[in-house]
This record gives structure tokens, C-alpha cells and sequence, in this order.
């Protein structure tokens, strides 16, 4: 400790000299003075005497014994109202004020390393989306909401079937650490539970988060476009979800499950479906359209769609359409639809557009085939991959107004090279210190991370283990 002194001049051009109690302190191993204490402007002690005055204040609060001071009035009286000053405030005097500490280097061990720039990057995109608190509104439990967070974010970076995720989590990724959950609590089990309850607030948290996403993007709702796509299914259990029919690849040997989305000209979905798997789109349009509610956007719909059966229903429901066939010729309702996109061509490319979802939930984010034995789990799979979609389009989003517009895989792959290394420091032979840190982003991840938001910094973590056995 020591006190100081500052001379300031006031607005009526008059000196003033202040006083304050001071430390010492060494932050990341640079030095710091640090105002623990404000004496005033009327400081009785003279300077000669200052030291005397710290050397009594630390006394006392470290209990030490003042019988080596000899008995002064005015510097007691000092003592006295700085030490019960500092008790107010809380001021402990044994925390240590150096972050340095003293390692053994030949004892250093590297014990592993785990991906960290993606997990960081798609977690700000639930947040964006306040994906928290629809969660939370939908009844899950703060361990349930974390390992929501985990399953989203696994099948963003990993995406792949549930048993290798649980791997990629506790192997790969530093996500537990993120999350602040314990990686030897969560199991497989707990992950598909979690799935379920996903899926059981299924609508709620799709409305939630496409109202999110237009608040965010300040986006209108003025067109929808309506698709299907189905999925085969490896196993041999029959459910009403479940049915034989030829998939993509022509084969007739599957059962196949079926997700219908509609999705406004964000690319956001807004309406989410499971239907049965031999089902053709132009017979689901009516289930669709039945949950626009009081909204009433252009439907735009592709040649499959487009039967006389429903463009007299959506005619019946009041609904402007739009249309474009294989030979990208467009047709709609009514000149009014016309004027929304002028040219054939770019309503087309809004058409491809949509079609590029689909494509990105079935190769870049593994929506399908499905290897779960259980329909409640299938449904979950397929409802998680919508809302692994959300994230997704929205860091895309993101990424498109900085001018880059990389595939997910790509972008996936290049923040997976960002790593958080775990290394132990030995103190002594029965103290360790084990630190955390991050690898220094690259340009390309310094571009994502300053469109999601977020601060490209090292994050240095770290905390000192005592044991009793002591170190090998």
C-alpha cells in the first residue's frame, strides 16, 4: 500500500491537492496501480509519515500484532478511519495482486485440443434468434435449454447420426465447456429426451423463430413458397409417418418420411410439417395453406404443385399464386402476382433459391437417411435439422452482407481449424495450474466472427488444482 497525492486545478483557477490509498498489482504480468481508497482533500498526515500509516493499516488487517508502533494520536485516529473504511467496502487484504505465477516448463503437458470458432459462431446465432427464451417459454428445464443449445449446435458443426454426435461432443468439441455443462452428465439418452421435447413444442418455437428473424432482418411477409421432400428410413418398422414408395435415388425398397415446409422469401421456414412418406405435393398443399391463419401472402408454387385441384382451392381461399414450370415460364393468378417479380428469371432464381434449401438440409446438414428405430426419434432428427436451418441461414445471412458466400460445409471447415488447446502447468509436486486458450483466428474467421458480432479474442481460461497424491 501507499497513499498519494494529485494536485488539481479547480474551474475558479484555485489548487486543490486530493489523497487517495493506493496498490500495487501485476494484471496479465503488467504492472498497475490501483485507488483502493479516496482520503479527501484535507489529509492531516504529513508525507514523511505515510509510510508509517500503511505499514499500521496493514497491520491491523492482517491481525498482526502494533505493539512495535509507538502510540500516536493523530496517526492512530488516521489508521482507525482508513481501516474501518476499508472493512465497509469489503476489502480483503490476502487476495493475492499478482496473476503471475511460477510453472515448472519441464513438467508442461499439452493433454488435447477442441474446436471452438464454430461452436462460438452458431451459438450467437440462437442467441440472435433468442432462442432462449422460447425455451423457456416452452417449459424446458436450464439443463434441457444447454443441451438443446448442444444438439443444434453438434448438427451444425458434425452433422451426422445421434451416437456419433454424443462422440463428437465429448471427443471434439469444446461445446460442453461453452455451455458450461459437465461432459460426463449428459448421455445419449438425455440427447434424444431433450430431441423429443424439441419436437413436442414443435409450432410454437417455429413461429417463435421466424418472428425473430423477421424483427431481426426487418424482413415483410409478402410471398411464401410451399415444398416437399422426402426421406428413406432404414428399418422395417411401419407407422402412419412411414411408407413404401420410389425415393430420389429410384429405389422402391425404403420406408419413406416426408417434410413439408413453407417458407416466406427470407428463406426462413415458417410453417414445418411431417407427412407421410408416399405423399405427393400436390396433395398436402391444403394442409398447408389451412395454418396461413388471417395472413395472406402469394403462394408460389412449382409445376408438381400447381394442379387444377389446387389452384381452385387456393382461388376458393382468396390466395394470389405464382407459378413457374420446367420450361421456366411463368403463369400466376392475377397481373398483381405478376408485379412482384417482373421477369420469368428472377422469379425463377427465387424459386431455385428456395430449392437450395432443401438442398442444404439434405447434403450439408444430413437431414437424411434416417437410422432411428423409434418414429418419436425420427421426428425429433428431422424437426432438430429445421432448426439447425435457422442458425445456419442466419450466419449465411450475415456472411452474404459482408460479401462472402461460401457454402455452410466451407464455412463449417474453416472455423473447425480454430482450436482451444488444454494444457497443464505444473506449480509444484502437488499444484498444477490448468489453462485453457483459444488459437488466434485467420482472416476468414475474423470476417465471420465480425459479421456474427462477436470479439476474435484469444480467451484465455484457466484455474489451480491442488492434490493431495501429488504429481507424477
Amino acid at each position: 500500500m501507499f497513499i498519494r497525492s494529485r494536485e488539481n486545478i479547480l474551474k475558479n483557477g484555485t489548487k486543490q491537492t486530493s489523497y487517495s490509498l493506493c496498490e500495487s498489482r501485476r494484471i496479465k504480468g503488467l504492472p498497475k496501480q490501483k485507488t483502493i481508497l479516496n482520503l479527501g482533500k484535507d489529509f492531516p498526515i504529513e508525507k514523511k509519515d505515510w509510510n508509517e500509516v500503511t505499514d499500521r493499516v496493514e497491520a491491523r488487517l492482517k491481525k498482526e500484532s502494533s505493539l512495535s508502533f509507538e502510540p500516536h494520536t493523530q496517526i492512530d485516529a488516521q489508521v482507525d478511519r482508513i481501516v474501518k473504511a476499508l472493512n465497509e467496502k469489503g476489502y480483503d487484504i490476502f487476495v493475492k495482486r499478482d496473476d503471475r505465477h511460477l510453472v515448472s516448463i519441464e513438467g508442461i503437458e499439452d493433454l488435447y485440443s477442441m474446436s471452438v470458432g464454430g461452436e462460438r459462431i452458431v451459438l450467437k446465432a440462437l442467441s440472435d434468434l433468442d432462442f432462449d427464451k422460447h425455451l423457456k417459454k416452452a417449459g424446458l428445464s436450464l439443463e434441457q435449454i444447454r443441451l438443446a443449445h448442444a444438439l443444434i449446435v453438434a448438427r451444425c458443426l458434425a452433422p451426422a447420426i445421434d451416437f456419433q454426435i454424443d462422440r463428437w461432443l465429448c471427443d471434439e468439441s469444446s461445446l460442453y465447456s461453452l455451455l458450461e455443462l459437465d461432459p460426463n452428465t449428459p448421455s445419449l439418452d438425455s440427447l434424444y429426451r431433450t430431441g423429443e421435447k424439441l419436437y413436442d413444442h414443435k409450432e410454437l418455437l417455429v413461429d417463435a423463430l421466424f418472428n425473430q428473424s423477421q424483427q431481426l432482418f426487418n424482413y415483410t411477409r409478402k410471398i411464401d413458397f410451399y415444398d416437399l421432400t422426402n426421406l428413406y428410413y432404414y428399418d422395417k418398422t411401419r407407422d402412419v409417418l412411414l411408407a413404401y414408395d420410389r425415393n430420389k435415388e429410384e429405389l422402391s425398397d425404403c420406408l419413406l418420411v416426408s417434410l413439408a415446409l413453407v417458407l416466406d422469401a427470407s428463406g426462413f421456414p415458417c410453417q414445418v410439417e411431417l407427412i407421410t412418406g408416399n405423399i405427393s405435393e400436390s396433395n398436402t398443399l391444403d394442409k398447408a395453406i389451412k395454418k396461413l391463419g388471417g395472413e395472406k401472402p402469394i403462394i408460389l408454387i412449382n409445376h408438381s404443385t400447381a394442379t387444377s385441384a389446387n389452384l381452385d382451392y387456393l382461388a376458393d381461399k382468396g390466395l394470389k399464386w405464382l407459378c413457374i414450370d420446367k420450361q421456366k415460364k411463368k403463369r400466376s393468378s392475377d397481373s398483381k402476382s405478376n408485379q412482384v417479380w417482373s421477369s420469368a428469371s428472377e422469379a425463377h432464381y427465387r424459386l431455385w433459391g428456395t430449392k437450395k434449401v432443401f438442398q442444404c438440409l439434405t447434403s450439408e446438414l444430413s437431414l437424411g437417411p434416417t437410422y432411428h428405430h423409434k418414429i418419436k426419434h425420427i421426428q425429433a432428427h428431422l424437426f432438430i435439422s429445421v432448426l439447425v436451418y435457422y442458425a445456419v441461414h442466419l450466419v449465411r445471412i450475415r456472411l452474404k452482407e459482408k460479401g462472402v458466400t461460401d457454402s455452410w460445409n466451407h464455412i463449417a471447415e474453416e472455423l473447425s481449424i480454430q482450436r482451444r488447446t488444454i494444457v497443464k502447468l505444473p506449480k509444484n509436486t502437488t499444484t498444477y495450474i490448468l489453462a485453457g486458450k483459444d488459437m488466434v483466428v485467420t482472416e476468414f474467421q475474423k470476417t465471420v466472427y465480425e459479421a456474427m458480432g462477436l470479439e476474435a479474442r484469444s480467451n484465455l481460461r484457466y484455474h489451480v488444482i491442488e492434490t493431495e497424491e501429488g504429481l507424477s
